[in-house]
């Protein structure tokens, strides 16, 4: 990353950004009478400088400090500082200088005295609290900001424990990363509140970057925070990065409906009717040997909402034989064949208890599906992905899509044993749910049973209740089946992206692949300086044209027409 950020700031004809690694005194005094030693501290940022070949220069001295430069200055736990030092930091700030501060930089003086979190603050990291366990968490990043725009929405980085607290900040646009359990639950003590702040003030000064979380949650692992570390230095050093927009036509988030449709069958119904009472699509995915008991539901379904299946009867396929799992699939397509005669081709697949394997996609891929929906660990991130099974081309192969969300049943099971009425409390743990799909701009998916969707019942109600809240939230959420957003990761899957800098031009090309065209294909780009538009102009005669549309201060959205499989050249101008 790094170095090639230096050829790019140059290739834009500025001097690559100096990084300064200040290692105060009053730091260096206040770990050692503490029976620490700071050095611990700095040793993982000098490895990362080390690895990616990044010169950067250590001082404990900012007489020099140069207020005009193009610089980076990182302050790594530097808890202990100067009145004096903390005046030249936001000198060197508010003449255009870029910060990277990690946990309660700046919270005492040189005496070691309290003095609290207003220099944080002025930097734009509002504190509200400390983390509650010393547990081991998990960074969870927000996807598609400008300090985690090579991690995929949701991605989870786990920090080591560790006996100093991790710092929570105020949630907010500026927002990239949330600290969270291995679920990506949110403490409703604390719903919310970001541990990776980024921020850029209007008034011209520089950027800033803070970390809530000590070094020692990530000394013993440095690895896993390289990616956030490289699209940080990228940002503070005002290289534009340009990206794939997960979602069509860059919206912030995505989010399916399904429901497994087994016991207690025509429960599939009110559910149904919620939802086209809202003209709302969703998946149904249907036990065969039980749709064959009730095949008007089958029909009503069919007829207006996506099928799926759940296999043919309620037992595990992990475990079975290929031939086993493939003679199973055979019959659930048999199934619906005797239920009702004519009916959409099913390409979807649910495991009965979220338990398959690789034999499981294999049969899957080889009997023509496009996708299969299951257990939330499933994938790494929050967007969907492509199975890993050998034989699978990338470009048509089984793409994964996880249950993001809590089901029913786990909803049900958190809702019992309490003295607050059941329908208020699953009304609130699946806004919830649905708000950290929104804060972290990946993929919702809400997937409940049939047997529990009785009419006027608790869980009727808060669903009820919680579809009109995502409802209004459309101009947001791509609300669509499984089978429309598993198509989509495939298209987008087709179309490469790159750069090139030259002088104060960037080349933007874009190669779609395969032979079908592709629709509503977005990139993101993150502008070197807030709230400053790119142009785009195409380099070639009769290729489409691109229209550009702000996001927020810090990204910008390039929307293409429809694109058939060729290579598009666009030239990229910030003036």
């Amino acid at each position: 990353m790094s170095f090639l950020s230096d050829v790019i700031a140059k290739s834009f004809g500025v001097r690559p950004p100096k990084i300064i690694l200040y290692a105060p005194k009053e730091t260096i005094k206040y770990f050692s009478d503490s029976g620490g030693n700071y050095e611990i501290l700095l040793k993982p940022w000098i490895d990362y400088f080390r690895v990616n070949k990044l010169l950067y220069e250590r001082t404990d001295n900012l007489n020099n400090l140069d207020v005009n430069s193009n610089s980076v200055l990182v302050l790594a736990s530097a808890v202990s500082l100067t009145k004096s030092d903390r005046d030249k930091i936001m000198r060197f700030h508010k003449a255009g200088g870029s910060i990277l501060t990690s946990w309660s930089t700046a919270t005492l003086d040189e005496k070691a005295s309290w003095v609290g979190w207003d220099f944080l603050r002025d930097l734009g990291a509002e504190y509200v609290g400390e983390s509650t366990s010393k547990k081991t968490g998990f960074i969870v990043t927000r996807g598609e900001t400008p300090v985690t725009s090579s991690l995929p929405a949701g991605f989870r980085i786990q920090l080591h424990s560790s006996d100093e607290p991790i710092l929570r900040f105020k949630n907010s646009e500026s927002s990239a990363g949330l600290l969270l359990n291995w679920d990506r639950i949110a403490d409703r003590k604390s719903p919310g509140d970001t541990v990776v702040v980024f921020n850029e003030p209007q008034n011209g000064s520089g950027r800033v970057v803070c970390f809530g979380f000590p070094e020692t949650v990530w000394e013993h692992n440095p690895i896993i925070l390289y990616p956030i570390l490289d699209d940080t230095f990228n940002w503070l050093k005002r290289i534009p990065i340009t990206i794939r927009s997960a979602w069509p036509n860059a919206m912030q988030s995505a989010h399916l409906l399904s429901m497994d449709t087994e016991q207690g069958f025509n429960g599939s119904l009110g559910f149904a009717k919620l939802l086209q009472d809202r003209k709302m699509p969703a998946t149904f995915f249907i036990l065969t040997s039980q749709a064959k008991e009730f095949p008007e539901t089958v029909k009503v379904l069919n007829s207006n909402f996506e099928l799926g299946f759940h296999g043919d009867i309620h037992t595990a396929f992990k475990g079975q034989t290929f031939k086993e799992q493939s003679e199973r699939i055979k019959v659930m397509r048999s199934d619906l064949d005797i239920t009702i005669e004519k009916h959409q081709v099913v390409k979807g697949f649910r495991p009965p208890f979220e338990q398959y394997d690789s034999s499981t996609e294999e049969a899957l891929y080889r009997s023509g599906f496009l996708y299969e929906l299951v257990d939330p660990a499933s994938t790494k991130s929050r967007l969907p992905s492509t199975t890993q099974v050998p034989i699978f081309d990338k470009s048509s192969g089984l793409v994964v899509l996880a249950r993001t969300q809590r089901d029913d049943f786990n909803l049900l099971s958190e809702s019992i044993n309490n003295n607050q009425d059941q329908t208020e409390q699953l009304t609130i743990m699946l806004k919830e749910d649905l708000e950290m799909v929104i804060n972290n701009r990946g993929l919702g998916v809400l997937n409940i049973h049939s047997q529990n969707f009785t009419p006027n019942s608790p869980l009727e109600r808060a669903v009820e209740s919680y579809l009109d809240t995502l409802f209004k939230k459309k101009d947001q959420i791509w609300i669509a089946t499984s089978g429309a957003i598993a198509q989509w990761w495939l298209d987008r899957s087709r179309v490469t992206i790159s750069t090139n800098a030259k002088s104060r031009h960037m080349l933007l090309n874009l190669t779609v692949s395969g032979n079908d065209a592709i629709d509503n294909f977005a990139v993101i780009m993150m502008v070197p300086k807030r709230d400053l538009a790119p142009s785009i102009n195409a380099l070639k005669v009769g290729i489409p044209k691109a229209k550009v549309e702000k996001l927020d201060a810090f990204r910008y959205k390039i929307l293409f027409p429809l694109m058939s499989p060729e290579n598009y050249q666009y030239e990229v101008t910030f003036d």
